[in-house]
């Protein structure tokens, strides 16, 4: 069975972007911001098979003047609207329950889920009981306002398994959550 992942950044006060959708902030703590630093994001990514993400993510990354980020990876984007397919990249779309997606992803591959977001589809994965592993990002920022990471969940008890204090300021949390 496939580790489904979730590795994201939130603000200290807990937003995954600004009220706009933004995510501008974070880019003080890439590490073309200068400090060189990847927080071991090269490491992850070597682990990952197949990435999942909601149709918001989707349609941002769309509009960004970047190549896709995900090139050999199959990505399984959750919507039920219709959505051009990003050239280049092996996109799925995926419009029922997320059980019903995830089964699919475990089938078409072997290795590493990478949950990359949004709020929305982190929910629907919590309460369905089928996120394994949260690698959270904490950023010295505070925003006041914009889209919370987790929006309303269904009660979850997750174990620490592991910290790290980057030198860009950024913690690390490792937290494994049990699939019922």
């Amino acid at each position: 069975m496939a580790r489904i992942q979730l590795y994201i950044a939130q603000s200290l006060d807990g937003y995954i972007a600004d009220s706009e959708g933004g995510v501008e902030w974070l880019e003080a703590f890439q590490s073309e911001g200068g400090n060189g630093e990847e927080h071991g994001y090269a490491d992850f990514l070597a682990g990952v098979r197949a990435v999942a993400m909601g149709s918001v993510t989707y349609t941002q990354l769309l509009s960004w003047d970047i190549e896709w980020p995900y090139p050999g990876l199959p990505a399984w984007v959750f919507t039920h609207r219709d959505l051009p397919v990003a050239k280049g990249a092996d996109i799925r779309f995926a419009r029922g329950p997320v059980e019903e997606a995830v089964a699919e992803m475990e089938r078409a591959t072997e290795g590493n889920i990478w949950l990359v977001g949004g709020g929305a589809l982190v929910k629907q994965f919590v309460d369905a009981r089928l996120l394994d592993e949260l690698i959270l990002f904490v950023v010295p920022v505070l925003l006041g306002a914009g889209i919370p990471l987790f929006q309303g969940t269904a009660p979850a008890r997750a174990t620490l398994t592991g910290s790290k204090q980057h030198p860009s300021g950024l913690v690390e949390l490792r937290y494994t959550l049990p699939r019922y």
